[in-house]
């Protein structure tokens, strides 16, 4: 019996081949898009005059002094052991807390470093007091960040159990607890004359901080 030879031609077999290989799946890529927004840094317009500035801290003989709270969900928290920083109210300073109790979403307002260098700074005590000594008349803005931990608690539901009178749900107490940054920004004068000012430097409460603040 003779055979049939076939002869094949090798563009015949690479064509089986790649017909029998299934080809590699593609791969699309873009490059990543940053979707966060983006933070815009200001600072105030007017220019920092620091001979005016360094000249309204020169000594006097006048105190400021005060307490520092935080309200929240009806409780009472004193700034315990916070700095406390004034500057002198120039123009530059006006504008920057101007734009610092704007909406801050998206930007920062941020200080030169010779504003923020011409400034005086206080610690609280254990129940947020504080005294600024040595004051002349003028105007002054104190500010300070609190920030603390805000200790709370609520029911977790721990599962159900079947009674006579039908299904009874349980609940269990947990306590946890909520990260605080409170800012508070607050404009003094001291008038020719006085011997020492008293204020209060507050974060929410709304009418219960005026009338009986950090109580």
């Amino acid at each position: 019996m003779s055979r049939t030879i076939r002869r094949v031609s090798w563009w015949s077999v690479v064509a089986c081949v790649m017909v029998a290989w299934p080809a590699a799946a593609q791969l699309r890529t873009s490059p990543k898009v940053d979707t966060r927004p983006q933070v815009e840094e200001v600072q105030p317009q007017i220019a920092f005059d620091k001979a005016q500035a360094v000249a309204a801290l020169d000594k006097g003989n006048a105190s400021i002094t005060g307490v520092a709270c935080s309200y929240h969900d009806g409780y009472v928290y004193l700034a315990d052991n916070t700095q406390v920083m004034l500057f002198p109210a120039t123009p530059y300073l006006d504008e920057w807390v101007r734009l610092r109790k704007k909406d801050q979403r998206n930007r920062v307002v941020t200080m030169s470093d010779d504003a923020y260098a011409t400034r005086v700074e206080t610690e609280t005590d254990a129940k947020g007091n504080f005294r600024f000594q040595e004051m002349q008349p003028g105007r002054y803005y104190l500010f300070m960040q609190f920030a603390f931990n805000q200790a709370m608690s609520r029911d977790v539901y721990a599962g159900t159990s079947n009674t006579g009178y039908g299904a009874v749900n349980h609940y269990q107490r947990q306590d946890y607890t909520v990260a605080r940054n409170d800012e508070m920004i607050k404009d003094v004068e001291i008038k020719p004359g006085d011997t020492t000012v008293k204020t209060a430097l507050t974060r929410g409460g709304r009418l219960a901080a005026k009338l009986l603040p950090c109580k």
